[in-house]
C-alpha cells in the first residue's frame, strides 16, 4: 500500500480503469458520491476532518501556552542577568515556529516529555 502512495496511484478510486472515456469516468465518480452522500460516509468523513480541526485548535492553544510560558522564563532570565530582553513575536512569522517543531532536538524533548507524562 505505501508504494501505492509513493507512486502517486490513488488508491481511493480503484475502480477507475485506464483507457475509459473521460465521461465515464466522471459519471462514475458522480455515482459513487452520490452513494457516498446518500449512506452517510460524505458526513461521516466531515464530522472526523471537524473533530481533527477542532483537536488541532486545541492543540495549537496548548503550544502557545507552552510557548508563552518559555518566553516569560527566558525574559525572567535575562532581566535577573541585566540582559535586556528581546520582543520576539510569532504571530507576523509563523514559519519560525513551525521549523521549530520541526527540528529534532524540538521533537525528541516533546517525545520525552510526553513519554514521561504517560508513566
Amino acid at each position: 500500500m505505501e508504494e501505492n502512495i509513493r507512486s502517486g496511484e490513488r488508491k481511493y478510486a480503484p475502480e477507475v480503469e485506464k483507457g475509459v472515456a473521460p465521461e465515464v469516468q466522471v459519471r462514475r465518480g458522480k455515482e459513487i458520491f452520490r452513494e457516498s452522500l446518500v449512506n452517510g460516509n460524505v458526513t461521516a468523513v466531515l464530522g472526523n476532518i471537524s473533530s481533527w480541526a477542532e483537536y488541532v485548535r486545541e492543540a495549537a492553544g496548548a503550544l502557545e501556552q507552552v510557548v508563552e510560558l518559555a518566553r516569560a522564563a527566558l525574559q525572567k532570565q535575562a532581566s535577573a542577568e541585566g540582559i535586556p530582553a528581546q520582543q520576539i513575536s510569532l504571530a507576523p512569522n509563523p514559519a519560525i515556529f513551525v521549523n521549530l517543531l520541526k527540528t529534532p532536538e524540538f521533537q525528541q524533548v516533546m517525545a520525552a516529555v510526553l513519554v514521561q507524562f504517560l508513566k
